[in-house]
């Protein structure tokens, strides 16, 4: 009987604590779904909150973006507008620079090409003429343009004419060393005395004045024209430096010559007296005298082929002055931004 007493006790025991286990994990089923369900509430909110902060910030970021395409597209308006103003200015310049002196250069040039041409001593594309250029380069103040009246392409060379089509006498290479009485010349146009090299030119034209008593007086205008030997060499090293940048074959030495087109007829009173002992420039002061100078640089060696001489000639007659006026690390940008 008391076994039976025992082994009930201990099934209610055994009954209570399932029980209890069963209220216990029931108890903790609920505190997990309770937490669960406050977990999932806590990542939405933080998802809804991350999405909101993210779709702010695209909003920001695409309103900064239009902002700065809105921008982008008025300083490429203003790009544009001014390189156009630029290539304007340049080709009016261009149009407008040219003095008689200069298309009488022209029209000798191509006469010389047209006799070579008929001779079959060359072709069309062996001997170009480019004329009135402007090379930019770059100075302390920005950049600038030299002025080249003519470019002469050769096989055998690359030629600078600048002409010089001045009445009167001319005294081309007057220094200080070899002025003698006259280098009060010099010092009236306040030439550096302590640079003996320094060559000055000057022109000299007979005119005549009437005078008080309506007699006519003699008068000599006098004037100075600079050191031409000094700008046309700079002129030369500025286009070789130009060049140099851009074509793909090896540049030889660009020759300079300085034609003083001129023609005149009296000698004693006119024409031009060279005192310059530069070896650099070449010196011509009449029309037999280019013609002849040309006819014996074209029986030198061959330097350059009919494609480096058009690649040449495309350089010059398409060179882009806007790019030129920008600053190096600018350039790239600019010519992405105008594609």
């Amino acid at each position: 009987m008391i076994q039976i007493v025992i082994i009930v006790v201990l099934a209610i025991a055994l009954a209570g604590t399932g029980y209890i286990i069963y209220r216990q994990a029931k108890t903790l089923g609920l505190q997990k779904q309770v937490m669960l369900q406050r977990h999932e509430l806590e990542i939405a909110a933080a998802v809804e909150e991350f999405e909101e902060k993210q779709a702010a910030i695209e909003e920001h970021h695409q309103h900064e973006l239009w902002n700065l395409q809105e921008h982008h597209a008025h300083e490429k308006s203003i790009l544009n507008e001014s390189i156009h103003q630029l290539n304007e200015y340049i080709y009016e310049l261009q149009s407008y620079s040219r003095n008689i002196g200069e298309v009488k250069t022209h029209q000798l040039l191509h006469e010389i090409k047209k006799r070579w041409m008929e001779q079959e001593i060359l072709t069309d594309s062996t001997m170009l003429i480019v004329p009135n250029v402007f090379i930019p380069f770059s100075s302390e103040y920005g950049m600038k343009t030299r002025k080249i009246d003519h470019i002469v392409l050769l096989p055998t060379g690359i030629y600078i004419v600048q002409t010089k089509y001045w009445k009167g006498k001319i005294v081309h290479g007057l220094t200080k060393k070899n002025a003698g009485k006259f280098s009060f010349l010099l010092d009236l146009i306040n030439a550096k005395s302590y640079v003996e090299a320094s060559e000055q030119t000057f022109s000299f034209v007979s005119q005549h004045s009437t005078d008080e008593d309506d007699s006519f007086t003699p008068v000599i205008q006098v004037k100075a024209h600079g050191e031409l030997t000094k700008q046309i060499n700079k002129t030369t090293e500025i286009l070789f430096e130009f060049l140099n940048n851009k074509v793909e074959t090896t540049l030889d030495f660009i020759t300079p010559v300085l034609y003083f087109g001129y023609q005149h007829n009296d000698y004693k009173t006119n024409g031009v007296m060279d005192l310059s002992e530069n070896e650099q420039v070449i010196r011509l002061s009449s029309d037999k005298e280019l013609s002849t100078f040309l006819e014996e640089e074209r029986q030198k060696p061959v330097i350059y082929s009919e494609r480096d001489l058009q690649e040449i000639q495309f350089i010059l007659e398409h060179i882009d002055y806007a790019a030129a006026s920008l600053p190096l690390y600018n350039r790239t940008v600019v010519d992405k931004n105008l594609q």
